[in-house]
């Protein structure tokens, strides 16, 4: 996803994120991953706020996940 420029500060990422997870939960998934760079600090804390848990997949790569139900499989 990319927000250009003059959208940022918007919040617009972060309720993207959320129509996402509302659409994932509507089709009955229990969990969404993604990966991002580490360099991408923009991404990375548009999805911290908007709740997903990010970690470290290698030296160059975070993995985000976002649990949408209680019995998600990590």
């Amino acid at each position: 996803m990319v927000v250009r420029p003059q959208f940022r500060g918007m919040r617009i990422a972060h309720h993207l994120y959320k129509g996402l997870e509302d659409a994932a939960r509507n089709a009955g998934l229990g969990m969404l991953s993604s990966r991002v760079s580490v360099h991408n600090v923009a991404s990375v804390s548009a999805l911290h706020r908007a709740g997903w848990s990010v970690y470290v997949q290698s030296p160059t790569t975070l993995r985000t996940i976002r649990k949408l139900t209680d019995d998600a499989v990590r």
